[in-house]
């Protein structure tokens, strides 16, 4: 999401805050292609994905 709204908005950075019993904040950046996030974080789920060659464009 990051990437779609610096596009929208072109601002750079966003703070997310996560309202829930669990709560949080996330802090992200963009920079060129790529997207920086920070904030505390816990283990929640484990996962391998695995998808058909070429179906990923880069």
């Amino acid at each position: 999401m990051i990437p779609f709204w610096t596009a929208e908005l072109g601002k750079k950075e966003w703070h997310a805050f996560q309202v829930s019993p669990r709560t949080g904040i996330l802090y992200c950046r963009m920079e060129n292609d790529r997207v920086f996030m920070r904030g505390k974080a816990a283990l929640y789920f484990i996962a391998s994905l695995f998808l058909p060659d070429g179906s990923v464009t880069g």
